[in-house]
């Protein structure tokens, strides 16, 4: 008769443990520390509501929308590289191998995610068409640095000695030039304008950069 009177309380105690255990598996699954504590102490629950809470909060909104922007960047600054690339590949059998990837090079660095300045725009077709035209039209001998403007529209720029040439292209086979020459420690001479490919090279005649370029059609 005893032993039944214990049942209870035994089956009640294998209960206790049971959810006992339940508790630390789910602490372990929670990543929360049990510490010396007892499951059931207050020290222990101290600070349970506020490591859940952290657990179950969503990403503040602040945060979605921004994550949301630098995505719509990434993929702008990805397609605006992978169509100038294309149209470099249109003419790849008029460039040798080392100027394709240098002008591929150029791209990828000045359309990097990390370093884009969000006044600027990507380049655009019309620009990059215009600089290949340019390229091929001239005869380029030397690699120029390649950067943006605020625009999208493709700056090329070359330096030789106190010598230095930028020519920022235009939609529509539109370039313009600008020309600087140090003449001395204090004084520098500069000549600008705006031309057609097919009279850049006659504009550009006057300042003695035929080492630059080789063609005169």
């Amino acid at each position: 008769m005893q032993s039944n009177l214990l049942d209870p309380v035994v089956k009640r105690n294998r209960k206790i443990s049971q959810i006992e255990g339940h508790n630390r598996l789910s602490l372990q699954r929670l990543g929360i520390a049990r510490g010396t504590a007892s499951v059931g102490s207050t020290e222990h629950y101290k600070d349970l509501p506020l490591q859940i809470q952290n657990l179950l909060s969503p990403t503040p909104p602040s945060l979605i929308g921004k994550a949301s922007e630098q995505g719509n960047v990434r993929l702008q600054l990805f397609e605006a590289t992978a169509v100038a690339k294309t149209l470099t590949s249109y003419v790849s059998m008029h460039l040798d191998d080392q100027w394709r990837k240098n002008i591929f090079f150029q791209l990828d660095l000045i359309h990097q995610v990390d370093e884009w300045d969000e006044d600027l725009s990507p380049v655009n077709r019309a620009s990059m068409s215009t600089f290949l035209k340019t390229i091929l039209k001239l005869k380029v001998k030397l690699y120029p640095g390649l950067g943006l403007s605020s625009k999208g529209h493709l700056i090329a720029a070359w330096t030789e000695g106190s010598k230095r040439l930028t020519l920022e292209f235009m939609p529509n086979e539109q370039v313009k030039w600008l020309i600087s020459r140090k003449l001395d420690e204090l004084e520098t001479e500069r000549a600008a304008g705006s031309t057609t490919i097919g009279r850049l090279y006659q504009c550009l005649t006057p300042y003695d950069l035929g080492s630059w370029f080789t063609s005169k059609s």
